[in-house]
């Protein structure tokens, strides 16, 4: 009887703990199904998830490639932020998770207290967003200069085909205000990339990072290489968004019969739908003043090829 005195206790302890581990199973199952909810997946076209494979990747292989310092937690909270800062923003980043993490550590491998990032097809300005709030705490001066012609090339009533969204120099300024970039961190250029207007004026700066993310096309692509890359800093990094994407193979085309051949870029390496270039000679002023920038026929292409990324 005593013994069973003591046992009854025990037992209804048992019980009570019991309950309240079902109570946190069942909220923790709750969570994790709205956490999963999400109505992005009617619009978006793009991973959002980071994967232990995609961190693995960028732990074995890129943070040798690009001297920088990558842990897990590191890229997951870089992940995170990205969401939450698309998720603040008018429009779409227009490509994955691990391809805009990939490209801002690209731009963390630049050294010094200042970086300057030239970006041709910058859409919504979501992934220049993303960008400078994972570097605005490592640099003292960032400036982004954005090339894109917006309601120049999608005219004033048209809208993004998957988020209904106005293409626009306010829908744009409205995105980098909200991240935090202030007027004189950033310099747009309303032009298509292949006008002599738009060359004058992003060839007032040099950069630590030119991405480029425009017309997709092969002659698209080789114009702007040829007419920009040259403005890129020795050390500096240019990126090839949508390299390997079955949906524009223009770009692997282009870079692999023709940048081999270039001797003053070196290739750093490919992942996912980028592929990235470092430039490894100082720019001479013969190769500037042989580089004719190319116009004409490339205008007609980025009208019949409209650039779905940034």
């Amino acid at each position: 009887e005593i013994l069973d005195n003591q046992i009854s206790p025990l037992d209804s302890r048992v019980d009570m703990m019991n309950e309240v581990v079902k109570a946190a199973e069942n909220k923790a199952a709750q969570a994790e199904k709205w956490s999963q909810f999400s109505n992005a997946t009617w619009y978006q076209h793009f991973n959002r998830r980071l994967s232990a494979d995609h961190i693995n990747l960028l732990e074995t292989e890129w943070r040798k490639r690009l001297s920088v310092p990558i842990s897990r937690a590191t890229l997951g909270y870089m992940a995170n932020r990205a969401c939450e800062t698309e998720n603040q923003l008018d429009g779409r980043l227009a490509t994955s998770i691990e391809d805009i993490l990939l490209r801002t550590l690209v731009a963390r491998a630049v050294k010094g207290q200042q970086i300057d990032v030239l970006e041709i097809g910058t859409l919504f300005g979501v992934g220049a967003a993303v960008m400078f709030d994972a570097l605005a705490n490592h640099y003292e001066r960032i400036h982004f200069t954005l090339l894109d012609p917006l309601e120049g090339y999608y005219n004033s009533s048209q809208s993004d085909i998957l988020t209904g969204q106005p293409i626009n120099e306010r829908t744009l300024r409205r995105n980098l205000k909200r991240a935090g970039m202030s007027e004189d961190q950033f310099t747009l250029i309303k032009n298509l990339s292949t006008e002599l207007e738009a060359i004058e004026a992003a060839s007032a700066r040099q950069y630590d990072v030119l991405v480029i993310d425009a017309d997709h096309s092969y002659a698209g692509v080789k114009t702007d290489f040829e007419n920009y890359a040259q403005y890129v800093k020795l050390g500096g990094y240019i990126i090839f968004d949508d390299y390997s994407s079955p949906d524009w193979p223009d770009v692997q085309a282009y870079v692999d019969s023709e940048l081999a051949d270039v001797d003053y870029i070196s290739l750093v390496g490919s992942a996912w739908r980028t592929c990235v270039y470092r430039v490894v000679k100082a720019p001479s002023s013969a190769r500037k003043s042989a580089a004719k920038p190319r116009t004409r026929k490339v205008a007609a292409d980025q009208k019949a090829n409209p650039p779905l990324a940034e």
